[in-house]
């Protein structure tokens, strides 16, 4: 071979040699990135990355975190530098969700959220003097008494339903405390019920019989629904002292008749409230002791923490709460603390497919998150009003509230909340 040939199989040998690390390198900064690592310029180090994985029932949403901003649900942010990072939800119209979350290498920090609108309320109706109205727990009703007139009104925007004040015996119109109205899902029938310094009143209204009123017993029945459970559908289960249980038909919809069954000995007569959650429990409260009890595959666990309320949330967790502290279970038997407040605590009502309640805390009306990392979310509603009750409908979309404004009028109220 040639001397000359030596220059060219020496330039050969360079450019393979290079082509060789320039592939080399390619694929390993291909491989490194792919598995989640950059270079992090101010430490001069390759470290591995963390996600950040955003969902919200709220659509066309802004995502922000740190400086990357995304818009939609669910968002998927990768490549995050492992450190706190400030997180933002955002859509015009609605109260803005806010976190500082751990970013975690190789890891996914989650976030599912609902946003809330922030809107004004809607006056419904203007309460006049001699009214005392109640809201049906499930929204759709108001519940009008009038002073001298011998009538209570039951109206939604499409109808009203008239019962006589003589069926009740309502001897004195300041002696009213509460009313409820729980209509079955056909519109059929009706279980009303008026509380009063002297007892509670419940009776059966049935619209093809709009002159008789039914009363489901000669003492206190323990009328409530179950409100807030896990599964669907679930019938509706009352017992009254009498040992008696009322069943909602789940197939029907209606209200059937009473049933007589047989009481459990371990449970003594008198006014429960049922609530069923997750994994089939069921709560059942003694209204008169105050004491819950745990009822699964039929053993009895009596339970007692000092709680005046208790209510189930529609992801199956039991909420306890008295005038100042609202107690929410986690996994086990552990309770966390949602929230405590120098107000007294009215009312706490869970929200449909939404980690949160609504709760009137003094004449307030707030929502609360349950997440608890960082600082929970509270957002205020009807902040030019008092309120004085409320309750939302059973998809959480709507509030329906009693307010008093700056004058002293109060008015029936209808807040948008999704």
């Amino acid at each position: 071979m040639s001397k000359q040939a030596y220059p060219y199989h020496n330039f050969r040998r360079v450019i393979f040699a290079i082509f060789v690390t320039s592939f080399l390198t390619i694929t390993t900064v291909v491989l490194t990135y792919g598995m989640g690592y950059t270079l992090h310029w101010p430490s001069k180090a390759i470290i591995s990355t963390g996600s950040l994985l955003v969902k919200t029932t709220t659509d066309e949403v802004n995502v922000y975190a740190g400086d990357v901003h995304k818009f939609g649900t669910p968002v998927r942010i990768t490549r995050l530098i492992p450190k706190p990072i400030e997180i933002r939800v955002e859509k015009d119209g609605y109260f803005s969700w806010e976190k500082t979350l751990d970013i975690n290498a190789k890891q996914t920090t989650f976030v599912d959220t609902t946003l809330f609108k922030n809107s004004e309320p809607e006056v419904v109706w203007e309460i006049s003097k001699d009214e005392k109205v109640f809201i049906s727990s499930d929204a759709r009703y108001k519940i009008i008494f009038t002073a001298g007139a011998n009538q209570i009104e039951i109206k939604n925007p499409d109808s009203s339903v008239f019962l006589g004040l003589d069926e009740l015996k309502l001897e004195d119109f300041e002696k009213i405390i509460s009313s409820e109205v729980k209509w079955s899902p056909d519109f059929e029938r009706a279980v009303f019920s008026v509380e009063t310094n002297l007892g509670v009143k419940d009776f059966l209204y049935t619209i093809n019989k709009p002159d008789e009123l039914e009363i489901l017993a000669d003492e206190e029945v323990a009328l409530d629904f179950i409100n807030w459970s896990y599964e669907k559908p679930w019938e509706l289960k009352v017992r009254d002292t009498l040992g008696r249980l009322y069943i909602m038909n789940s197939i029907s919809k209606s209200l059937e008749s009473i049933r007589d069954v047989e009481i459990n000995p371990d449970l003594p007569a008198g006014r429960y409230q049922f609530f069923v959650a997750h994994e089939g429990v069921e709560y059942v409260r003694n209204l008169s002791t105050n004491t819950l009890i745990k009822i699964k595959d039929d053993e009895i666990d009596k339970m007692s923490f000092g709680a005046e309320n208790y209510l189930i949330a529609s992801d199956g967790r039991l909420l306890m709460y008295n005038d100042s502290e609202i107690w929410m279970k986690e996994q086990g038997d552990d309770f966390i603390l949602l929230l405590r407040n120098s107000e007294k605590i009215h009312k706490v009502v869970g929200i449909e497919d939404a980690k949160y309640v609504v709760a009137q805390i003094g004449g307030r009306l707030v929502i609360i998150e349950f997440d608890g990392r960082d600082v929970r979310n509270q957002f205020e509603l009807a902040r030019d009003f008092e309120i004085k009750d409320f309750a939302i409908n059973s998809s959480g979309e709507e509030i329906l509230a009693i307010g008093k404004n700056s004058d002293g009028t109060s008015f029936v109220l209808k807040v948008e909340v999704q």
